[in-house]
């Protein structure tokens, strides 16, 4: 049976968007639905079809409960995979787990991308739920016949950023967000305390971070760059702003940064491993192999494992 995947479809990038549009290349025969233009009418229509497994992506109450309804009159086959929703994992009313524990039963399969959604979901569903539930990352390698067109959405003056620097540190971000009311959930913060301690090791070092939209939290981001200023960092810090696939930068990264305070099964690292870039994250979650992880905020810890890494290899002066 084909499959109709619903998500989010680029623009704009992240990671649901990439993996489908990945996903899109590898299968041409599948059927792939905007979830951000998809009315409910029409994704009604869908699951009445019943000539189409629905796959859907991410996790939305609505649509999970209205697939199980229809699903009781259409006998449509529909799996869920979960890329890195935390919102599933709060507490709920007894009305709303109940409903999701019967629309969890009704699916064929439930794909989460990483252990700890698996301990999570042991801990709200029964067997009955955890029997069709498997842990699967969400990675597909990108496709390289993409890297030119990419590299000609790069301003030139990132590309004369990387030739001027060296070495080259890449964080990302999607916007800068607070978690629990007041930690930089991506870690910004973090990695400028790390450049400027790494600074006086490497002079000519530099920090790429791709910030997909810099809208977010404007006040902390002038407190951000004010930081930068004090610490006389402006000329080893790129904002990289916009929406861009970030791939191509870590095939000329020396180390990438995944300082976050929580986490689901991050593209940005998986990518940066595939390409055999050094790769240095929080032990907030279960990191892939290869992953270099240090302690979650501990700025001493982050600095002690990425200078180790760094000191692996000679860097000319630029």
């Amino acid at each position: 049976m084909k499959k109709c995947h619903i998500g989010s479809l680029p623009p704009p990038l992240g990671g649901i968007s990439v993996y489908l549009y990945r996903l899109q290349q590898l299968h041409p025969q599948d059927r792939f639905v905007n979830a951000r233009k998809l009315r409910t009418i029409t994704y009604m229509r869908l699951l009445c079809q019943n000539k189409e497994e629905i796959v859907l992506h991410g996790y939305n109450f609505k649509k999970v409960v209205l697939a199980y309804i229809l699903s009781l009159f259409s006998g449509v086959h529909y799996s869920l995979v979960l890329h890195g929703e935390e919102d599933l994992f709060q507490r709920k009313s007894f009305l709303v787990r109940f409903l999701l524990r019967k629309s969890f039963e009704k699916m064929s399969t439930i794909q989460l991308v990483n252990q700890e959604f698996y301990a999570k979901m042991r801990l709200i569903f029964q067997e009955k739920v955890m029997t069709k539930t498997f842990v699967q990352h969400a990675f597909l390698p990108p496709p390289l016949g993409d890297e030119e067109l990419i590299y000609r959405t790069y301003s030139y003056e990132m590309l004369s950023f990387l030739d001027r620097h060296s070495p080259i540190l890449v964080a990302n971000a999607y916007r800068l967000v607070f978690w629990h009311g007041n930690i930089d959930l991506y870690g910004v913060d973090m990695c400028i305390d790390l450049l400027h301690r790494l600074k006086e090791k490497y002079p000519h070092i530099g920090l790429v971070f791709a910030l997909a939209d810099d809208s977010g939290e404007p006040e902390y981001f002038e407190r951000i760059k004010n930081c930068i200023q004090e610490y006389n960092l402006n000329d080893n810090v790129f904002f990289m702003t916009g929406q861009r696939e970030l791939w191509p930068l870590f095939r000329k990264a020396d180390l990438m940064l995944r300082p976050t305070c929580t986490d689901g099964d991050a593209l940005s690292i998986r990518e940066a491993l595939f390409f055999h870039t050094p790769t240095l994250a929080s032990d907030i979650v279960e990191r892939p192999e290869g992953t270099v992880v240090f302690k979650n905020r501990d700025g001493d810890d982050l600095y002690e494992k990425a200078y180790t890494m760094l000191s692996r290899y000679k860097f000319s002066a630029t």
